[in-house]
């Protein structure tokens, strides 16, 4: 049995987001899937035409419920998947910068939205 390595417990969700590398010339927002939030981070799946390598900086504007909630952060992990689908990466983002009411206001969005039961969201409230 694979050992999870994991800081703290991954909330899994599925939002609409959009990203920018940080420090990239002439570019637009892209978008991308958040699939899980946790109180370091999150897990997105995206569509890239070129890699997104470990330590690249990232900036976030995730769209919930008519609130942007904005973020920053760096990659440290990449995947290629292998599936055909509308994504063709995953990315683990770490966060840098996400102010601490909308990190609550997300993780309460996705426990709400994505069928996590009471105990699970009171241990996930204690870990902010």
């Amino acid at each position: 049995m694979i050992k999870d390595r994991r800081k703290s417990k991954h909330i899994p969700m599925q939002v609409n987001a959009s990203y920018l590398e940080e420090n990239k010339q002439e570019q637009e927002w892209q978008d991308c899937s958040i699939i899980d939030v946790s109180n370091d981070g999150m897990g997105i799946l995206l569509y890239l035409r070129e890699a997104i390598h470990v330590g690249t900086k990232l900036s976030f504007a995730i769209n919930i419920t008519s609130k942007i909630f904005q973020s920053t952060g760096t990659v440290i992990w990449s995947k290629k998947l292998q599936r055909d689908t509308s994504f063709n990466s995953a990315l683990g983002v770490k966060f840098d910068m996400m102010d601490e009411t909308s990190k609550s206001d997300l993780f309460k969005y996705a426990c709400s939205n994505f069928f996590v039961s009471d105990e699970q969201w009171k241990e996930e409230k204690s870990l902010l």
